[in-house]
């Protein structure tokens, strides 16, 4: 890690390449830890807390979301009181919102009938989703007098804009920004499959010099 203006060294904030695979999701709206997917080969994926001590040390990562299913896309509000994060625990991918204080998840609540894609909080109570199979929604949280979330606002049909489920994002001033496909991105002309390309990559991280 290191900071954007570069400014200081850069820094180890996760020590273990050869286990699980680890991918960054989102920071804290204090900086103060990261959250990560964790993903096991045969036993899904979950979302982790990673820690990020101002001194360098490198605490190991506690567990936030941990499931048998596939738990991704973990995003926490503005405020840092609420984290929105998708599973396909039920048999589908839904997305919950559930409490968020000092690293511990209350309860889940299921707040969508189907999601893909990406989750971004714009306001501390107003979440952006892709509902299935590729409608970018938006829905405020109540919790009064238990957690819920509004009928989905639709915003945009991202397949019909042709962009990328995963390649959006709001502005503050509402404007969506997008990875636009090209017609030739349509037909692919042919598929290249990688086998045990996650074990290669553990193998290559760990023999590189640091």
């Amino acid at each position: 890690m290191q900071r954007a203006d570069g400014t200081d060294e850069s820094r180890r904030v996760l020590d273990n390449f050869k286990g699980p695979f680890h991918v960054p999701v989102c920071w804290l709206p204090d900086s103060s830890a990261l959250i990560i997917t964790r993903t096991n080969m045969g036993s899904g994926r979950d979302l982790l807390l990673l820690p990020v001590a101002s001194d360098g040390a490198a605490p190991p990562p506690r567990p936030l979301v941990i499931t048998p299913a596939e738990d991704d896309a973990g995003v926490v509000s503005p405020d840092g009181r609420l984290i929105a994060y998708s599973t396909d625990e039920t048999g589908k991918k839904e997305l919950y919102v559930a409490e968020f204080n000092n690293g511990t998840v209350g309860p889940p609540v299921a707040i969508s009938d189907g999601a893909c894609g990406l989750l971004q909080w714009v306001a501390p109570r107003r979440l952006i989703y892709c509902a299935t199979p590729g409608t970018l929604v938006s829905v405020d949280i109540t919790n009064a007098p238990t957690m819920a979330g509004s009928k989905p606002l639709v915003l945009h049909d991202l397949l019909k804009l042709r962009i990328n489920l995963n390649g959006w994002r709001m502005r503050s001033d509402g404007r969506l920004i997008g990875f636009e496909r090209t017609d030739s991105e349509d037909a692919l002309p042919s598929v290249h499959v990688v086998l045990n390309w996650q074990g290669d990559v553990i193998r290559r991280l760990a023999g590189t010099k640091r």
